[in-house]
């Protein structure tokens, strides 16, 4: 199911597309399939996934959010 839904998606015309975890539960040829069609379609989105390998391969630009501790708020 969730592999249609990811596909269609793609399929689809958008401004942009936010995929949080795409790749969880999908087995290592879904992966590669997944990679693939967002190389030949170069969809606009913003991507949050721990797939390192996935990441490198599918996004042109990353952000990386870290956690602080002991951060004084201004408020």
């Amino acid at each position: 199911m969730k592999k249609a839904a990811l596909a269609v998606s793609l399929s689809e015309p958008h401004e942009m597309l936010i995929w949080d975890e795409p790749t969880n539960y999908l087995d290592i040829d879904a992966r590669e399939q997944l990679q693939t069609l967002i190389q030949q379609v170069r969809p606009t989105m913003v991507l949050i996934d721990h797939d390192r390998h996935f990441i490198e391969e599918t996004c042109t630009q990353q952000m990386t959010l870290n956690k602080f501790e002991n951060i004084p708020h201004a408020y």
